[in-house]
């Protein structure tokens, strides 16, 4: 799938979502969300760590007004993906580790009756997991880059030790030539 493709499909599906929590919830911020969703989406590539820290400071506002969104949320574990892919960072989860706690942090702040639960904890498990993903399959393509540069060196090495041989055997053959006239040269 084209790329510009699955971001326009992803805009999409937060538009949609967006529009859906504002017809559960009527907080009255679905067009807020939806924009700053659409945004970080259609930047989460070329800009992976601002649009993390857009998408977290909505989120941080709508902690704040004490309705979180669940549609920033699930932005922020979809660009803790990219932000593993797109970055040169050792340990994102790291990063992903540190959004979360300062996430739960305002949460507690701001409301800890609805934060102090078990159920919050799933922010840790969204943002992380997130990174755990992007981590995995960034390894996985470095493993499948390392692979294919193994298969293209080998048949280097194969090529060049077929070449190789050729050249002995052409040799061994000019050898014998050259002994099979000097003996005939030498009987005449």
């Amino acid at each position: 799938m084209k790329r510009w493709l699955l971001d326009l499909v992803l805009a999409g599906l937060v538009v949609v979502l967006a529009v859906t929590d504002e017809a559960q919830h009527g907080h009255g911020r679905a067009a807020a969300i939806a924009v700053t969703g659409i945004v970080a989406v259609l930047t989460r590539r070329r800009y992976p760590v601002p649009s993390l820290l857009v998408i977290s400071a909505g989120f941080t506002v709508t902690i704040v007004l004490r309705a979180p969104s669940q549609v920033l949320l699930f932005l922020i574990g979809l660009i803790m993906y990219e932000v593993t892919l797109r970055t040169t960072y050792r340990r994102p989860w790291l990063y992903g580790l540190a959004c979360a706690t300062v996430l739960f942090t305002v949460g507690m702040i701001a409301d800890p009756k609805q934060w102090w639960s078990l159920n919050s904890l799933g922010l840790y498990a969204w943002t992380c997991g997130g990174g755990a993903v992007g981590e995995a399959v960034r390894n996985r393509r470095a493993y499948v880059a390392e692979m294919t540069e193994r298969v293209r060196q080998a048949e280097q090495n194969r090529e060049e030790l077929a070449r190789r041989r050729v050249m002995d055997e052409r040799l061994r053959i000019a050898r014998e030539l050259h002994d099979v006239v000097a003996h005939h040269i030498a009987v005449i």
